[in-house]
Order: C-alpha cells, then structure tokens, then sequence
C-alpha cells in the first residue's frame, strides 16, 4: 500500500495509452467554442491523465496538510481516487469537467485555510475567485454554490467581511469574461449553450438514457460514495472536532448527484465532480488498517472496473 502513489501514476499513465484508439480523429469540445478544436489523437487521453495525477497529488498534499487522515490511511485514498477515476475512461475526452476538478481544490484549500485562520477573509475571496472558474469551465459547477457557502458557515469563515470579499472573488471572473463574449462574434452560439445547458433532460424521458458503460459507472461510484457517508457519519464521532468538521463537508456533494435525474446531459459531470469527495469519504468510512474490508472494496471496485470496460465490446 506504500507504493500507491507510483502505481497510481503508472495505472493514470496506462489508461491514457489504452483508450488513444478512441480519440480518432480527436476533437476537444468546450461549451464556449462554436467548433470544436481539432487536436492530436494522443492530446485528450494525454491532457486528461496529468489533470487526474496533479489532482491526486493536491489531494494528498490536502490529506498531509490538514491531518484529515493517519499515514496509512493517505496512501489509500490515492488508490481509492486513481481507481474511482478509471471507471470513466469514456468521459476522459470531458476536458472541462477535468479542468474544474482543479477549482474545486482550490475551493477545499480556501476553505480549510479559512477554519484554520479564522481572521484571514481572503480565503474565502479566493474561494470566490474558484468558484467563478470553476462555473466557467463548466456551468453545473453552480450546482456547488449553496454547498460550499454552507459548509463556510458550518466552520465558522463566514462573516460579513468574508461574504463580501466571496462575493466580489465570485463576479471578478464573470466581470472579466463577460465583455470578451458581448464583442466576441460567438454571443448567439454561447446563448444557445447556455440554453441547452440549463434545459432539464429527464433520464427517464424517451432518448435521455444513458449508455451502458455511462450508467454502470454513475452507478458504482454513486452507490459507493453513498454507502461510505452512511458508514462515515458512524465514525465521525471518532475523530477529533476539526477533522469531523473538515471531513462533514466532504460529505454534503453527494446532495448534488440527484440534479443529474433532470439534467442527464450532467449526469456524468456531476458524478465525475463528486469523485473527490466520494474517495475522502470512502477512506473515512473504511481505514487502510481494517484489511477485510479494505480487500473487499478494492475486490468491488477492481470487478466494476471489468465491467464498464467490457461492455463497449459487447454492447
């Protein structure tokens, strides 16, 4: 378990060459360009696979920081999150889904630099300032907004100061990017995305399924991060104050994944967002050092991993 994080990277690394063959011709799709921009077969699966090591590294310079986890325990969640992400290779063409992981960090760290000093309000102006990137890069991010103002309260970073200052990181971006699309000639192309991104697609209506491999990993990953916050709420009253409080928030994302019933178009964006959060839950709710359980979910998700990647040749 000591070697995670390497073949962590090595298992991101051999993804990466495994689904090249899917990307061809490869085109890099963003919700703001009226065409897509064709890029080399190799640059999504590439560009996808360093954005999902340098989230697994923030994530464990995270873990070490703030002392959310023992030694063991940080080696776990490395696997724990590598493995959650290969059960989307499909989704591995998302570049903006994957980029948005990264402000999503941005906004733990702002975050629990906030608990940690209480009387620094610029944390939560930089929260801000992520969040406003983050909704950027992929407008469902706004989905988070109640989540996170929330768990600002739940740690006692939310004052009228700090409020304001969250406010103003929030509208900068916004206020930045918003007279390059009023004189950009693409403004009835990014009206029209808008419109197709906040229109509800019930699942359940007629042509709103999702593919097999899709369905089975939103699924997996879904069952799996609810399973663990009813484990983890059990073991939070184990842990000291700060780490139960650091840790609840984790928790509170999963509120999120029902919006994808209604909008299936973000279905697996919403769940790729969750992933984070579902693998910190996950280590919560079954430590490294209790070794039969360990051993049964990585069996669980080691068999889920067979599955969605078969399917495409059966279906």
């Amino acid at each position: 378990m000591r070697g995670a994080l390497p073949l962590s990277l090595l298992l991101i690394l051999g993804e990466a060459a495994a689904i090249i063959p899917l990307f061809s011709p490869s085109q890099f799709s963003f919700w703001m360009l009226e065409t897509p921009i064709e890029v080399p077969v190799w640059a999504l699966p590439l560009g996808a696979s360093l954005l999902i090591i340098l989230a697994c590294l923030l994530l464990r310079f995270l873990a070490n920081s703030f002392v959310l986890y023992e030694e063991e325990d940080r080696h776990w969640s490395t696997l724990l999150t590598t493995l959650l992400f290969l059960l989307y290779p499909f989704a591995w063409s998302s570049g903006s889904v994957l980029i948005s992981l990264l402000p999503y960090l941005g906004i733990l760290f702002s975050l629990y630099n906030s608990y940690r000093h209480s009387d620094r309000p610029l944390d939560l102006t930089t929260a801000g300032v992520f969040m406003g990137l983050g909704v950027l890069l992929y407008p469902p991010f706004i989905a988070l907004l109640p989540l996170i103002l929330f768990t600002a309260i739940d740690l006692r970073a939310f004052s009228l100061r700090s409020s304001i200052g969250f406010f103003l990181g929030l509208i900068s971006i916004f206020i930045i990017a918003t007279p390059i699309a009023l004189y950009s000639e693409s403004l009835p192309h990014l009206r029209q995305s808008l419109q197709d991104i906040f229109t509800p697609r019930p699942i359940w209506q007629e042509g709103n399924m999702l593919p097999s491999p899709h369905l089975v990993a939103v699924t997996v990953s879904t069952s799996l991060y609810a399973i663990a916050t009813l484990f983890g709420v059990v073991r939070l009253g184990e842990k000291k104050v700060r780490v139960r409080q650091l840790m609840a928030a984790q928790m509170r994302p999963a509120l999120i994944l029902p919006l994808g019933t209604f909008y299936s178009q973000h279905l697996v964006g919403l769940s790729l967002l969750s992933l984070i959060p579902a693998s910190m839950v996950m280590v919560l709710a079954f430590p490294a050092h209790k070794r039969k359980v360990r051993t049964f979910w990585l069996i669980v998700l080691i068999l889920s991993l067979l599955v969605v990647w078969s399917l495409p040749f059966f279906s």
